[in-house]
Parts: structure tokens; sequence; C-alpha cells
């Protein structure tokens, strides 16, 4: 899944249980995938592989955010707060909220932290989470 263009002022925000960061401008999500076994063998009665399921993969997400405001504001705040739990790999409960469509709750911990941009009056950066269980998703009403 990816959302490109969000956009300013359209809404979707990012949260990590303390903050919210407020302007998502784009997201792409891996989504989940379930591992396979092969449990097949020669004395397999269809001469066929055989396999079962394992365990699954939540997948990852990544929003590019932007902050109003230049460094040393909030925007450095929160952007100081992303590399804390990065550095201290936090695992978080992750509230995603695109207006019109869900609310997208997920337990993760971020894997990358891209470098502070400054960018059209505010301050840019990446963000990916790794999803450790599966979201809980909340239709829009």
């Amino acid at each position: 899944m990816a959302i490109a263009g969000l956009g300013s002022g359209m809404g979707a925000s990012l949260g990590d249980g303390t903050n919210t960061y407020e302007e998502v401008i784009s997201l792409s999500a891996t989504g989940a995938e379930c591992s396979v076994t092969d449990i097949g063998n020669a004395a397999s009665p269809s001469n066929c592989a055989d396999f079962l399921p394992g365990i699954i993969d939540a997948g990852s997400f990544t929003c590019v955010l932007r902050m109003g405001g230049a460094l040393g504001t909030t925007a450095d705040a929160n952007l100081t707060t992303l590399h804390s739990y990065f550095l201290a790999r936090t695992v978080s409960t992750w509230t995603l909220t695109v207006p019109g469509d869900a609310t997208i709750a997920v337990s993760g911990f971020i894997t990358h932290v891209g470098v502070r941009a400054h960018y059209k009056g505010g301050v840019q950066t990446t963000v990916t989470v790794k999803c450790s269980g599966i979201p809980a998703y909340t239709a829009a009403s």
C-alpha cells in the first residue's frame, strides 16, 4: 500500500502513544506476510510438497513526516524523541490516522529515522516502523 501526496492540511497523523506527529505527507506499507514451512518428503502420499503456515510477519510502514517550524522548536523536540526511540529500540503502540479511511494501531519499533531536512518552512524526515503485532483497523465513520 502506498499513499503519496497526502500533502499539508490533509490531516493524516502518526502517534507514538505520547506524541502526535501531525503532518504525514506520504505513507508506504509492506503489509503482513505468513512464512511457509515445507514439510514434504519423498514419502508424501501425493508425491507433492506439503506445507504448513508459519510465523506471521506483520510488515512495516514508512512515513514522511513534515513538522512546522525550524530546528530549536517543537519540530526539533519531536525529531529528538524519534531518534531516542530509535536508539533505545523502544516498542510503542503506533497509531496512524488517515482521515476518511481508517485509524490503524500497532505495536512496533523504529528501524529507520532519516536526516533532518528543512523543507518549505518546516522540518522533514522519514520514519520506518517495524510492526511486532497484527495491526488493529478502525474504519472512519
